[in-house]
């Protein structure tokens, strides 16, 4: 359908076009930099709880390729993935219901803002891939034929192979087996075999991934999944609304979400009582969204893995969708009904889109503050230690690690032109960054110790009418002495707010701190801020006024 075809190419240009403002963030630095090499262990290693075989090789393969220095050949990759995953689903769907209903459901997941975690993000490259190949496996069933059968076997393996999402789909060809055609016991390998062979990952490697809280959280586990299946329902219709935290949409949301939960189960047990059976291909499709609910559930963290996880509402949004196109399989549907289902399609649609583009402006600062932090080490390199450690979104990085990377596959860190005219808070998390970096700090020393040689540049930096004053500093020996009333210094070098605090000099005493050099001849500005004098010297350069 012509039409299917403009929203696809459409979501594709739009989803690129954000992110090609945006660089790598938070768990892409594991693929980057710590799987270098290639051991079996760099493949079969868990990323937190996931197995991530086809996600690893995938940046393996676009690293060698195209370096590290722009994310958009990664970005390109994982949007090619999610347009299939929903070119698929209208596949699948279209089966179901029809062409005008299956791209209206479509259109929703094609820019479904509050999964804009997922959309606008590289790494999320594994889910996009489970799902597109447990999609593929769902098609493949419903061939009802031997090679189907096995291309379905061998779908699942893939799905599984890019992320532990694939455990729900192996749940929906579990019950495909069971429910299936006979005999039963020729067609047991197309859930068993993905199946142990994940099982063999999960003893060799799997178990050491990071896990949540697992049966401890099933006594809260049935509000858990209730609450999750009301969110993604709330995000479809286009009712959700960004939190605190805007990678995971408001509570707010669940008031919709329950709503339209109770009014989604009234129209089932309907639609039940006049079909007056459980159709198989419904059964299935639940057991893929309750093996995903159910696992979510169990590892559920109020933190970082709530029921309204923006992470969760592009897999929810398929399996929702999935679900009810089997429960209207066959069913009659007149033109008026599709008609008022266009106009709410339309109506979510503005306001998902509206919510991409919120979550764009969130991730936009947390990249660019990334790649500021990441020009901050390479200012520092040559004196920054090898273990010295930095955060970037959650993601701890070490600088012996990253320098390897960027001397193999170039840097993705901003220049320091770029760095320099970037926004107030992008520079103050360089400096941030680059202080520690450097090992800047403030030590006391005894006064009685302090000297002034002639090797020195020393001021009286007087009280200032405003309470403080700035100076400029180069690397050195500083050293401040002669308070007569406390002095609160900080720092900064690319920022405007003195983000650093160093410390106070007390009235009598004397502190003294190292000024290393850098690859950066920008100098840093002090603020010291007193109601008295002080003085101030330094084997380096110093400019006051």
């Amino acid at each position: 359908m012509a039409l299917f075809a403009i929203a696809g190419i459409s979501s594709g240009v739009l989803l690129l076009a954000l992110q090609s403002h945006l660089s790598f963030v938070g768990d892409d630095w594991d693929f980057l930099i710590y799987r270098r090499g290639f051991s079996v262990g760099t493949f079969l290693e868990p990323h937190n709880e996931h197995i991530s075989i086809i996600p690893v090789a995938v940046y393996k393969l676009l690293l060698s390729i195209f370096g590290m220095g722009s994310a958009l050949p990664f970005q390109i990759a994982s949007t090619s993935l999610f347009l299939l995953s929903s070119v698929l689903l209208f596949i699948y769907l279209r089966s179901c219901i029809g062409e005008w209903l299956a791209l209206f459901a479509t259109c929703l997941v094609l820019f479904l803002g509050p999964a804009w975690i997922d959309l606008l993000w590289a790494f999320q490259i594994g889910s996009f891939g489970a799902t597109s190949a447990g999609i593929g496996m769902l098609l493949m069933l419903q061939r009802g034929d031997r090679k189907g059968d096995r291309i379905a076997c061998l779908l699942l393996l893939v799905s599984l192979a890019f992320s532990s999402l694939g455990l729900a789909f192996a749940a929906g060809a579990g019950v495909d087996w069971l429910l299936g055609r006979r005999p039963r016991l020729k067609r047991a390998f197309i859930p068993f075999v993905p199946v142990a062979l994940f099982v063999l990952w999960y003893i060799g490697w799997g178990h050491h991934g990071a896990t949540g809280s697992g049966f401890s959280n099933i006594g809260d586990a049935p509000k858990y999944v209730i609450d999750a299946v009301s969110q993604v329902l709330a995000s479809l219709a286009g009712l959700a609304s960004q939190g605190d935290d805007a990678s995971h949409p408001s509570g707010i949301s669940l008031r919709w979400g329950h709503f339209l939960l109770v009014a989604l189960a009234i129209l089932a047990c309907v639609r039940l009582v006049k079909l007056k059976r459980v159709p198989r291909g419904l059964l299935l499709t639940v057991a893929v969204g309750a093996g995903f609910w159910g696992l979510a559930a169990l590892n559920g963290d109020p933190l970082f893995r709530p029921p309204t996880n923006g992470r969760y509402q592009y897999p929810g949004a398929i399996f929702i969708l999935l679900i009810c196109g089997e429960l209207l399989r066959g069913a009659r549907i007149n033109f008026r009904w599709i008609v008022v289902t266009g106009v709410a399609t339309v109506v979510a649609l503005v306001s998902n889109i509206g919510l991409l583009h919120d979550g764009y402006t969130v991730f936009k600062p947390q990249s660019d503050a990334g790649r500021a932090q990441l020009a901050a080490v390479e200012i520092a390199r040559g004196t920054v230690r090898d273990d010295f450690a930095f955060s970037l979104l959650l993601q701890v990085i070490d600088a012996a690690s990253y320098f390897s990377a960027i001397d193999a596959f170039g840097s993705p860190a901003m220049t320091e032109e770029e760095l320099a005219s970037s926004a107030d808070e992008i520079r103050g998390a360089a400096d941030l960054t680059l202080a520690p970096a450097l090992r800047l700090r403030l030590v006391a020393i005894p006064s009685s110790s302090v000297s002034y040689g002639s090797q020195q540049t020393c001021r009286v930096i007087p009280r200032s009418r405003s309470g403080a004053t700035s100076v400029q500093v180069g690397p050195g020996r500083l050293t401040m002495s002669r308070a007569t009333s406390p002095v609160l210094i900080s720092l900064e070098r690319f920022a405007n707010k003195y983000p650093i605090a160093m410390g106070t000099l007390s009235p009598g005493g004397a502190v003294t701190m190292k000024i290393p050099p850098d690859r950066s001849s920008r100098l840093w500005r002090m603020r010291l801020e007193s109601d008295g004098r002080s003085t101030l010297c330094t084997t380096g350069s110093l400019i006051t006024g």
